[in-house]
Order: C-alpha cells, then sequence, then structure tokens
C-alpha cells in the first residue's frame, strides 16, 4: 500500500514557506554575528590584559559558530527548493493570451470595449448586489490569498475593513441629518 499523494503546495502556502525559512537564516546569521563579535571582544580583553582564554571557551564559540553555520546551509537549501518551486507555479500560470490567434474560437472579439456604466447621480450604492457580485467577490478573495504575500492580503482586508466602516458611518450621518 502506497500513501496517497499530497497536493502540490500553492503560491501562498510556498510565499509563507519562504518568508519563514528568510526569518530562520536572519536568526542563525544573527547567531553567528553575534558568537564572533563575543569571541572578538574577549580575545581583545584577554589580550590586553594578557591574560589566557580558556579552551573550553574557545571551543564552546567554535561549536556555536559551526552549529549556526551548518544549520544555515540547511535553510538555504531550502530556500532554494521554494524558490524553484515558485518559479515552477509561475511558469505553468504564464499561458496568458499574447495575440488574437490564441483565443479558442468560440470567444467574441470586440473591436470597442463596453462603455463604463455611469454612477447614479444621487451618489448612491445599491444595497442589492448584482446576482453573481458575491461569487466574484469570494472568487477574487481566494485568487488574491493565493497569490500574495499572507501580510500583503492581512493588509488589503483591514484597509478593506476601514474602507466599509468609514462608508457606514457617513452614510450613518445622512440618515439621521
Amino acid at each position: 500500500m502506497s500513501e496517497p499523494a499530497q497536493p502540490a503546495p500553492t503560491l501562498g502556502e510556498l510565499h509563507h514557506a519562504l518568508s519563514v525559512f528568510e526569518r530562520e537564516r536572519d536568526s542563525l546569521l544573527a547567531t553567528i554575528r553575534e558568537a564572533r563579535a563575543e569571541a572578538r571582544k574577549e580575545t581583545v580583553q584577554a589580550s590586553c590584559c594578557r591574560q589566557p582564554i580558556p579552551k573550553e571557551v574557545i571551543s564552546a564559540w567554535q561549536r556555536r559558530i559551526k552549529d549556526s553555520a551548518a544549520e544555515l546551509v540547511s535553510v538555504e537549501q531550502k530556500i532554494g527548493t521554494t524558490n524553484k518551486a515558485l518559479r515552477a507555479i509561475k511558469a505553468a500560470n504564464k499561458s496568458a493570451i499574447k495575440s488574437l490567434t490564441q483565443l479558442p474560437e468560440g470567444v467574441v472579439v470586440r473591436s470597442n470595449p463596453p462603455p463604463a456604466k455611469a454612477v447614479p447621480a444621487n451618489g448612491e450604492i445599491n444595497p442589492n448586489p448584482k446576482q453573481g457580485h458575491v461569487l466574484f467577490l469570494q472568487f477574487f478573495h481566494q485568487l488574491v490569498s493565493e497569490n500574495l504575500d499572507p501580510r500583503m492580503v492581512e493588509v488589503l482586508e483591514t484597509d478593506a475593513h476601514s474602507l466599509v466602516n468609514a462608508y457606514r458611518a457617513t452614510h450613518q450621518k445622512e440618515v439621521e441629518t
């Protein structure tokens, strides 16, 4: 019996994994820098005082630097693998239509785009959305969350909620006055 194949990670999952690996890499680099700075400081102090540094202390610094460097190599390999998977997904998604000859036969091509819909003179927004608008927004949100960095999605959601709240606050005042 073989294990079921795991689904391929999405673009959003890969971006998230990449950011996690990059934070881990930065942490390991900071650990190596701190160990080297500590070693330099102790070495300068010991040379000024003409005191020897115990072998245990030196080996602890070397071990800390060596272990962090080994972890760093592993993390950088994971970063490389993730970047390779990201490039593969992006290349697969680049099947954009570049000429009219690539369009399927049943598609109608218009020379003039449809005119923009006019906003009502009173500026009111229809409280009942058009059929399919909510479904569009759900799919749009799904695409954005899969293709953008999770931090960017969070910023966009926060901004959208603040716009909705501002709209509601503005229209509550108009109703009261």
